[in-house]
């Protein structure tokens, strides 16, 4: 059985209820470019329609989950995956979790929760993300979530006029399944 709503310690992961929750969420972060992508706008209404086709949960494609503050029950960020085609035994993980409320952990439970849910769900055997070589939390908390470094692309983004390294995190279905989180986390309803 699929499950789609994922509840660790401190978030849960769960479907978006509307296009309207995600769009509101996703404005929040296309307020302000980030220091470490640069800007990343699309109009409301394109968002929105990706959102009416499939709800964003489609494992063919592009998918995101609401990420859920346990203790306030806010919506503080997205945890979302690329698609899997067949013969394709791998996908990436981003996590995006609003400023306010970084450096707290969030982010790390979400990404873990987000690896049960793909090795339990899907035929990977491994996840893999990328961040800019300068993002010291973000690559710290891939670490901390069970990634490991395995490469770098040198000099392949460019964010406000200067050019940084990619860096590319995997974790495997074998060192997953190593992992505390899959003894604690909550499946379902």
């Amino acid at each position: 059985m699929m499950h789609t709503i994922y509840t660790g310690k401190r978030v849960r992961l769960r479907p978006f209820a509307s296009a309207d929750e995600f769009v509101t969420l996703d404005d929040k972060f296309m307020a302000v470019p980030s220091t470490y992508w640069g800007p990343n706008w699309r109009p409301r209404a394109e968002r929105a329609a990706e959102f009416d086709a499939t709800g964003l949960i489609d494992a063919m494609q592009y998918s995101a989950f609401a990420v859920e503050r346990l203790d306030t029950g806010e919506l503080i960020g997205l945890e979302e995956f690329g698609g899997v085609s067949p013969g394709r035994l791998y996908t990436w993980l981003g996590t995006f979790i609003l400023d306010s409320h970084q450096r707290q952990g969030f982010g790390i439970e979400a990404k873990q929760l987000m690896l049960c849910y793909l090795f339990e769900n899907l035929p990977l055997e491994t996840v893999h993300a990328v961040t800019t070589s300068s993002h010291t939390r973000a690559r710290a908390g891939l670490e901390a979530s069970g990634m490991s470094l395995i490469g770098r692309k040198h000099r392949v983004l460019l964010v406000a006029g200067k050019r940084y390294d990619e860096v590319c995190y995997q974790i495997s279905r074998a060192e997953w399944e190593q992992l505390p989180i899959r003894q604690v986390v909550k499946r379902g309803a």
